[in-house]
């Protein structure tokens, strides 16, 4: 009963999270879920972007890690978490290299970070738009930082890209 009821403190929390947040934003005041964690959060953004935009589908990435929820495992982009459940997890994620400069998803090698912008970018950007033209992506999700997958930073223009390809396809932008 305690999110149908929540104590005075949980509610409180709750309205100091969107003051922070939603409210710092202008955006007005918020709705706030408390989850146990980061798996019952992917799970719940998941319906939350299938509720926002009718779209039931992921863009996720290559070695991403979200969780061992079915909707969560279902996005995670390891095949280690994912594969020995295959036969009963929903098809609705689609997966594209998780770019990274010191191994190039995209073929290049022997670069620094700061080369990889033009080719990379690119590439990876015709991919995304590729996917997301297609209309049935609701929601892209991302780990800023792949923890997972080794403490894996991407270049500095992915998430920015990101941003303006979920603005630009009307899908929810989702960080764990």
């Amino acid at each position: 009963m305690g999110d149908v009821h929540p104590s005075a403190e949980k509610a409180m929390l709750c309205r100091r999270l969107s003051q922070l947040t939603f409210e710092q934003w202008d955006l007005g005041a918020g709705k706030v879920i408390l989850a146990n964690s980061g798996s019952e959060a992917v799970e719940a953004a998941l319906k939350t972007a299938f509720l926002a935009t009718r779209r039931r589908g992921v863009l996720a990435f290559t070695g991403s890690y979200h969780g061992l929820g079915y909707g969560a495992v279902t996005v995670t982009g390891r095949s280690y978490f994912r594969d020995p459940f295959a036969a009963q997890l929903a098809d609705f994620a689609t997966f594209l290299p998780f770019p990274h400069c010191q191994h190039c998803p995209f073929g290049a090698t022997g670069r620094e970070p700061s080369a990889c912008l033009p080719d990379c970018q690119n590439t990876f950007m015709r991919h995304a738009e590729t996917l997301l033209a297609q209309g049935n992506i609701g929601a892209i999700l991302v780990e800023p930082v792949q923890g997972r997958g080794g403490e894996v930073a991407p270049p500095d223009w992915f998430l920015p890209l990101l941003r303006s390809l979920a603005n630009q396809f009307g899908a929810l932008l989702i960080f764990r």
